[in-house]
């Protein structure tokens, strides 16, 4: 059975859930803020404790690290499908772009609602995860937007290490089936 999709004009909202779009706006900012701060905190306490970045050890080895963030939306404790007994996650955004400066996160102004201009939200600032959220993962639906109630922020910094080698005369005569 297909969900049933909510609203999608800003115009349609009362001044509260307008205010709680607001809100959820300001608090996926202090994410992107969040998130950036301890990437970089993460990359210094890697290289100074005497992590590689991308090194080339010999010809079969290399050495890298990766950051990676992900912004998990909880569902509101006041929603009905609220469930205490899970972790409730709405959606899963991908940070990462926050890290890596694809986006001016604190100039750019992310505002891409479907809806005439001027809109009720007119003069706030969209931040990048909140256009991800509204407009990417929730397809302009503002009463799922709505229904976000928490953040749970992880970011992570992965060390990778990549080993070749070579099989010498070894000829292959067919792929193995787990490339099929």
């Amino acid at each position: 059975m297909e969900q049933q999709r909510g609203r999608t004009k800003l115009r349609s909202l009362s001044n509260d859930e307008l205010s709680a779009l607001r809100l959820l706006n300001e608090k996926l900012r202090e994410a992107e803020t969040w998130v950036a701060k301890r990437a970089a905190q993460c990359v210094a306490d890697y290289q100074n404790a005497g992590g590689l970045t991308r090194a080339q050890l010999d010809p079969q080895t290399f050495e890298d690290f990766n950051i990676e963030a992900k912004v998990h939306c909880l569902l509101s404790e006041a929603h009905p499908d609220f469930d205490p007994n899970e972790d409730n996650f709405v959606a899963t955004l991908d940070a990462t772009h926050v890290i890596r400066g694809d986006v001016e996160i604190a100039t750019f102004n992310f505002d891409e609602v479907r809806d005439t201009m001027p809109h009720p939200l007119d003069d706030m600032h969209f931040c990048f995860l909140f256009h991800d959220l509204y407009d990417h993962t929730f397809r302009g639906d503002w009463d799922k937007t709505l229904s976000v109630g928490g953040l749970w922020v992880d970011v992570e910094l992965v060390q990778q290490r990549i080993v070749t080698w070579d099989f010498g005369n070894l000829t292959f005569r067919s792929k193995p089936d787990i490339f099929r």
